[in-house]
């Protein structure tokens, strides 16, 4: 299947959008980005005469002056919170499970790792034990922190001017 790029750049209150097709200029806009998709669709139909799922849309959103970094960083970060939460559930369960397996009791095990004898209750349980699939849960778990280090060195500003903005940029929200 076919794919059109298109870049979408903010205009006043709209979202001006071009669509680069053959033997044609598509231009269209929106209110809202979640609009983008469906408008630059139905525009990229009419204007090669073929049905609106005959292709795909690849939409890169123009950001307006140095926000692309931030932007970039502030979702790299919420992708490694993500990937951290996870390790650190895939590893409370199978810690849970093997003190368990020692005889701890619940509120002991609570008490180890710093969490409510009820949530100990539910990662013990059958409904959130750690997967069966995964042969070592904590190798899992060095894995994925593995993961963590390599998309980390990813976002970590590379000059003391992109340090600077991004401080100056966390001391105005902080």
């Amino acid at each position: 299947m076919k794919t059109y790029q298109v870049i979408a750049a903010r205009s006043g209150q709209w979202w001006s959008i071009e669509a680069r097709v053959p033997r044609a200029s598509v231009w269209t806009q929106t209110r809202r980005i979640d609009q983008i998709d469906a408008t630059v669709r139905e525009a990229i139909a009419l204007a090669l005469d073929v049905s609106s799922d005959s292709f795909d849309v690849a939409v890169q959103i123009e950001m307006p002056g140095d926000l692309t970094g931030d932007v970039n960083i502030a979702n790299a970060v919420a992708n490694i919170a993500d990937i951290a939460q996870e390790a650190a559930s895939v590893a409370r369960r199978a810690v849970a499970q093997k003190l368990q397996e020692q005889g701890f009791t619940v509120r002991d095990i609570g008490q180890v790792l710093g969490l409510s004898s009820q949530r100990i209750s539910q990662l013990i349980s059958g409904d959130v034990a750690v997967s069966k699939d995964l042969e070592s849960p904590m190798a899992h778990v060095r894995n994925q922190l593995l993961e963590i280090e390599a998309r980390s060195r990813e976002v970590l500003p590379v000059s003391r001017q992109d340090s600077a903005r991004v401080s100056k940029t966390l001391a105005k929200t902080g």
